[in-house]
């Protein structure tokens, strides 16, 4: 850790950007297809000149997962969170998440956006990665996700063994309609 870091690092300003990422394959929901990934990208500003990011997003950048979409996380950061935060120290933490809910109630995703470049400033000052803050690093590397979203239940669970998913709930769940 590097002691000549004051632990009073103010928040200078957020910036938010929309970023369409194409995917692999296209996505198909009951409700809607996509091809594309539709996140918003932060870069956070500290008072010492720190630049720190943060990601957000929900599925194709849509409102049909909990209410919020690439476009309301990216306005509620711009309008809310980033002017609520302007001149809050990044290291008192409930701070941050106090200033965050009093400026709007709910919007998970686009106060979780922000906590990632929060975070991510804190270690940046500090010299350390973000799983120092936190009593260091658990594992070297971490399972992902591989969405079965055909939208045939046959293809999805053809698919299945190839990427090593459990069949048997997403056959029940998909046929079970």
């Amino acid at each position: 850790m590097n002691s000549t870091i004051p632990l009073n690092e103010i928040i200078e300003s957020i910036e938010t950007r929309i970023v369409d990422v194409p995917l692999k394959k296209v996505h198909n929901h009951s409700s809607a297809s996509h091809a594309h990934q539709s996140l918003v990208f932060l870069t956070l500003r500290t008072a010492s000149g720190v630049v720190a990011y943060g990601e957000g997003g929900t599925p194709a950048g849509t409102a049909f997962w909990g209410g919020e979409s690439s476009e309301t996380i990216k306005c509620v950061i711009d309008r809310y969170l980033a002017p609520a935060l302007r001149g809050v120290n990044l290291f008192a933490h409930e701070r941050v998440l106090q200033a965050m809910d009093k400026a709007a109630a709910g919007n998970r995703f686009a106060k979780a956006a922000v906590d990632v470049a929060v975070h991510d400033a804190a270690g940046r000052l500090l010299g350390v990665p973000v799983s120092a803050l936190y009593g260091g690093q658990v594992r070297a590397s971490m399972p992902v996700l591989w969405a079965l979203v055909s939208g045939n239940a046959d293809t999805d669970a053809e698919e299945a063994p190839r990427v090593r998913i459990l069949v048997a709930p997403i056959e029940s769940m998909n046929r079970g309609r």
